[in-house]
């Protein structure tokens, strides 16, 4: 599973996460949501900001080797859904 992820899932899925990002400001209860946040676990006001540059600089190499750290290909189920 590890080795089938590649550059263009990881552009995809940091594209997916600063998009969600940047949904955290599109409504006044989300921007207050935001900032209490922020506030509660004492995090700085740009921290959605780094956030974004943190997660642009992970590596295809790292996410293979958190899913081979994490996911047990042993224990898992295939589930086919649709029609067969």
């Amino acid at each position: 599973i590890a080795d089938s992820f590649d550059e263009q899932d990881l552009i995809q899925a940091q594209q997916i996460l600063a998009n969600s990002i940047n949904n955290q400001y599109s409504t006044n209860g989300s921007i207050a949501s935001t900032f209490l946040y922020l506030d509660s676990w004492k995090r700085p006001h740009d921290y959605f900001i780094t956030r974004i540059d943190d997660i642009k600089k992970i590596t295809v190499q790292e996410v293979r080797d958190a899913v081979k750290r994490v996911l047990n290909t042993n224990n898992m189920s295939i589930f086919k859904v649709g029609p067969l």
